[in-house]
């Protein structure tokens, strides 16, 4: 159940959607919104308006003139490496092989580089020839395999699919691991944030 309680002056749209199964919209003159529950989005043009949530809120966007954005209840901050128009993130391993990987939505796969792959042992996990279509079209004979344990800053991942493209030097951190949580991307400030499904 999700209430919403307006008493400041301002302007704002809100759309608040409940995890539990509620939805709903307002339209309204100023405000303070208060929300018990666990809201899923909040999305809103706002002024001067102040938003609390007693519950687990798990994305907050908004175009504010006091713009504060807090990610509560458990969710984790990372920050983002940022090369050009990429982003990177450090990541471990089986809790101890360190890897920099490029964040990447489109891929399906947590890819490791070649070299890394035999470094950590790979060959010797039980994999699978595939082959995998890349962004540009075509099809590259690959081997896949399941990570036992994939983290990034703690948010720890089990069983993740991953591949090895041959003679490749990149490594990706995919869907595999991604859809593990419900992530946002903050690209003004190079966040990641990371909240377990």
């Amino acid at each position: 159940m999700l209430l919403l309680k307006s008493v400041l002056k301002g302007v704002f749209l809100l759309s608040l959607l409940s995890l539990l199964s509620s939805c709903m919209v307002v339209d309204t003159v100023g405000g303070v919104a208060k929300g018990v529950g666990k809201t899923v989005v909040f999305t809103g043009k706002t002024v001067g308006a102040t938003v609390r949530g007693a519950g687990k809120a798990i994305s907050v966007t908004t175009n504010a003139t006091k713009k504060t954005v807090n990610w509560l209840s458990g969710s984790k901050r990372i920050k983002l490496e940022r090369s050009g128009n990429s982003y990177y993130v450090n990541a471990v391993i089986n809790r101890r092989h360190k890897i920099k990987l490029l964040l990447d939505t489109g891929a399906t796969d947590t890819q490791l580089p070649m070299a890394f792959a035999k470094q950590i042992g790979v060959p010797k996990w039980k994999t699978r020839p595939v082959n995998v279509r890349v962004a540009s079209g075509g099809l590259i004979p690959s081997i896949a395999f399941t990570i036992p344990e994939l983290s990034v800053e703690g948010a720890k991942a089990r069983d993740v699919g991953g591949v090895v493209l041959k003679n490749s030097n990149t490594g990706l951190l995919g869907m595999s691991y991604l859809n593990n949580f419900i992530f946002k991307i903050d690209p003004q400030e190079n966040l990641l944030y990371l909240k377990r499904r």
